[in-house]
């Protein structure tokens, strides 16, 4: 069976980052001799950059789920503590009333 690597985040990412490069050789190409060096250099800068903010942006993204992740759990776990606690004192509270009785 076939598994795909990309989701179609990725892809249109790809698909900007492709547009970006075609924009970068057409400046370059439409540009004087002397500056086809500076309009490469920024161009390949410019997609660095944008690399690099997708990248620490779904580092960002994968560090809030961490977290919420740990809150949900944490939550669970004291929702559980509480329900224990209370199973406790009922049941102190029937042996109170059973050693009244």
């Amino acid at each position: 069976m076939l598994e795909k690597s990309h989701n179609s985040n990725s892809k249109k990412f790809m698909q900007k980052v492709l547009l970006f490069i075609d924009s970068v050789l057409l400046d370059s190409v439409n540009s004087t001799p002397e500056a086809v060096n500076k309009t490469l250099i920024n161009g390949v800068l410019n997609i660095r950059d944008a690399i690099l903010s997708e990248i620490v942006r779904d580092g960002q993204v994968d560090g809030f789920n961490q977290l919420l992740q740990q809150r949900e759990e944490l939550k669970k776990n004291q929702k559980e503590i509480k329900k224990e606690d209370q199973k406790d004192s009922n049941q102190e509270n029937k042996s109170d009333s059973d050693q009244k009785a």
